[in-house]
């Protein structure tokens, strides 16, 4: 009789070893399918991190070319106030073949200092140096008046945070 079992035990292991075999493959199929989907999530946690941090990035550098194009803006603006109220009151006793002249020569007065300013979370200037200099004591002049601005705060994620600013100061040469 145990000659008639052992044929049946021995077919009993080795469907034991074959389901045991397809259990550890199984299981090995499953661990690489975890692995690949952890990798493919932190992929896609990390492409939604730089699409918003490049959205940021986009946001706050269109802010600052508004800001700046408004600034511009407004220099041009009262340049060119300026050169009306001066043109009323002063174009009479130029005479006509020099008037071009004198215009050119009042706009070519322009002077710009090119400072950079730390604006802090409360819209303080701190730590602000001259990028490019004109002398004369007009950069003193630029950095103390930068000093008495204030800033409205740069904001991410809903709270005030510190920023690196261009300013361009103008001084007028009569």
């Amino acid at each position: 009789m145990s000659s008639a079992l052992e044929p049946g035990l021995a077919n009993t292991g080795s469907i034991r070893f074959k389901r045991l075999r397809l259990g550890v493959l199984v299981l090995g199929v499953l661990v690489i399918l975890a692995f690949a989907l952890s990798s493919a999530y932190d992929a896609w946690r990390s492409y939604r991190y730089s699409l918003t941090a490049t959205d940021r990035e986009i946001s706050n550098m269109a802010n600052a070319f508004a800001e700046q194009t408004a600034w511009t803006l407004q220099a041009v603006d009262l340049l060119l106030l300026d050169t009306a109220r001066w043109y009323r009151r002063e174009s009479q006793e130029i005479p006509p073949q020099r008037l071009n002249t004198v215009l050119e020569n009042r706009t070519a007065g322009l002077q710009q200092v090119k400072r950079v300013a730390i604006v802090d979370a409360q819209g303080n200037p701190q730590h602000v140096h001259v990028i490019r200099p004109l002398g004369m004591g007009l950069d003193e002049k630029a950095i103390e008046a930068v000093r008495q601005y204030k800033f409205r705060p740069a904001m991410f994620q809903g709270h005030p945070v510190p920023v690196e600013v261009n300013i361009e100061v103008n001084f007028r040469i009569y």
